[in-house]
């Protein structure tokens, strides 16, 4: 079973002890997921693919700084109660998340997806990156989220 990751708008994300929030160094989040994941993967020289047993597959990218994109592709990711991430469709989370009054817009950062203001994130469906269905393809948190 999949354990849930909380969402910790414009922070980052964490679940039980385990934390991945903006600025942290790569060196720091590599040795604080050393124990919970398999070594991190790395497609780009500034991104790490996270990748645990139970299916979580979580990417982040790096600045100069630290942390600057986190990337949940696979796996649970809730806020307030509400799953963001995980055998939901786009339509239930945009109607859950509509109850607490967030408000959305198309992105103005990146290229796919819906923004999801005041929680800045991003959500894209498999259909807005070229798949099929509404089931939900990825949330990205950013600390260049702009509102």
């Amino acid at each position: 079973m999949t354990s849930a990751w909380t969402l910790r708008p414009r922070e980052g994300v964490e679940r039980s002890e385990l934390k991945i929030v903006f600025g942290q160094s790569r060196e720091a989040v590599r040795e604080h997921l050393q124990d919970a994941f398999a070594p991190p993967q790395s497609h780009f020289e500034d991104e790490d693919d996270f990748a645990h047993p139970d299916g979580t597959l979580i990417r982040v990218r790096y600045d100069q700084v630290g942390v600057q994109d986190i990337e949940v592709l696979e796996g649970v990711l809730m806020y307030e109660g509400i799953k963001l991430c995980g055998a939901e469709t786009w339509p239930q989370v945009m109607s859950q998340l509509a109850t607490l009054g967030i408000t959305f817009r198309p992105t103005q950062w990146l290229g796919d997806g819906t923004d999801c203001l005041p929680i800045a994130v991003n959500i894209a469906t498999r259909e807005q990156i070229g798949g099929d269905g509404d089931g939900v393809e990825w949330v990205i948190l950013s600390k260049r989220f702009r509102d």
